[in-house]
């Protein structure tokens, strides 16, 4: 099977060198499929027993062969069945899976045309949004549009940063960070450069079970405190951002020392009343700071 896919796809290349060529890997197979053209973008359709939003990493991986992450597109497609409950909760659910993709460096297939969103493979059986959860959705998928590319150009360092007394980034708040989606908690995303540190921040505490197929309650975290460990603490500007306000763009926020076992770091206060908030800290030196 796996040189069965290979092949079609050298010819389907071959046939069409000028377009951009997408394929499918259901749930991931063949797992390790390479990318040999940048004309290309890797599908993955999201089925069982991928039922948790903590899957979806994994799931990119095996399908990439690599961790995700790595500039390289990908596009999940799921088909959450939450719309036959409370309706605000079934739209959580999904606005909270494109997030989550989001920070894991892929892209989310839900939404369509006039409205549309899907919930079942065979697309003519979908849902349509009221206005006002459009408007909503929007919201969401602009501010992820706005802002994955710093979750897709940067080194993740979320298991060695989140959890652990020696790590750099610590978050104080009603609820537990994670740096893995799993129900209850702060799923919390930390990605690097020199002269940079972003962090992603999603409530899911609304969530007893942590699934893309489960509907999702109100967030009750509220908001977090965040220590950021960094060299030369003075050197470092700190901006929030969250989907709505300002057009989902970076405004400035205010930091404090905070005493860290390693050195000093920058406290700051994150809302998330909104079910998610992302913080981005750059050098003063750093051009496009504060834009």
């Amino acid at each position: 099977m796996d040189r069965a896919y290979l092949a079609f796809l050298a010819l389907v290349a071959a046939a069409v060198p000028a377009a951009v060529v997408s394929f499918n890997q259901v749930n991931g197979v063949p797992p390790g499929l390479p990318l040999s053209s940048a004309r290309r973008f890797r599908y993955v359709e999201v089925w069982p027993p991928n039922h948790g939003w903590r899957h979806l990493e994994g799931l990119i991986a095996r399908g990439a062969g690599s961790a995700p992450g790595a500039g390289e597109p990908v596009v999940l497609a799921v088909y959450p069945p939450v719309w036959s409950s409370a309706r605000a909760d079934g739209l959580r659910t999904v606005l909270l899976t494109e997030a989550i993709a989001t920070v894991l460096g892929a892209g989310l297939l839900v939404w369509g045309d006039r409205r549309g969103a899907l919930r079942h493979p065979y697309y003519p059986d979908h849902e349509r949004l009221s206005e006002a959860e459009a408007r909503t959705a929007l919201r969401w998928h602009r501010f992820a549009l706005r802002h994955r590319d710093l979750f897709d150009r940067a080194l993740d360092t979320s298991w060695s940063d989140i959890g652990d007394e020696n790590g750099s980034v610590t978050v104080h708040g009603g609820a537990a960070p994670s740096p893995e989606p799993l129900g209850g908690t702060v799923f919390t995303r930390v990605v690097r450069r020199d002269d940079l540190v972003a962090v992603s921040l999603i409530d899911l505490t609304g969530s007893a079970c942590g699934r893309w197929d489960s509907p999702t309650g109100p967030p009750s975290a509220g908001a977090a405190t965040m220590d950021v460990l960094v060299d030369s603490p003075g050197d470092w500007v700190a901006e929030v951002a969250v989907p709505g306000r300002l057009g989902g763009r970076f405004r400035p926020a205010r930091t404090r020392p905070a005493r860290h076992r390693e050195g000093t770091a920058l406290r700051l206060t994150v809302p998330l009343r909104g079910g998610w908030a992302i913080v981005r800290l750059a050098r003063r030196t750093t051009t496009g700071a504060g834009t």
